[in-house]
């Protein structure tokens, strides 16, 4: 690597850091207890539920800064599978908004019918069949 390639390294990994200082505080902190449980074994269990409470805590804070986007998200995504179910129930849709019943089996748009047309209906395919 060149001596520019390495400022350029340099001053982006300062800059990372002074943007975003909590991530660069968490970062530390994570492996500075990882490096206590994990490398020097000094009270590895206190240690790792010491890490685990940090990247909760972070989980938490980002998820708060990104509220807004993970809200705005969802309701994107459950209005596209709203869409994508009506679009798909459209032919039902409009058989039931004009009055007919859908019939499931033949996939048709039928007439509504009395109970007395329905029963004689199931006694013609009994005796038919």
């Amino acid at each position: 690597m060149s001596e520019e390639e390495k400022k350029h390294w340099s001053l982006r990994l300062l800059g990372a850091m002074i943007f975003s200082p909590i991530n660069t505080i968490t970062l530390l902190a994570l492996l500075y207890f990882g490096f206590q449980a994990y490398i020097l074994g000094n009270d590895p269990v206190l240690n790792k539920m010491i890490m685990l409470g940090i990247a909760v805590a972070w989980l938490i804070l980002f998820l708060a800064k990104n509220l807004f986007k993970l809200i705005l998200t969802i309701a994107v995504v459950l209005i596209l599978f709203y869409g994508y179910y009506s679009w798909s129930r459209r032919d039902i849709t409009a058989c039931e908004e004009s009055g007919g019943i859908w019939n499931a089996q033949t996939e048709t748009c039928e007439a509504p019918q009395s109970w007395w047309q329905k029963l004689q209906n199931l006694w013609r395919e009994s005796t038919s069949g």
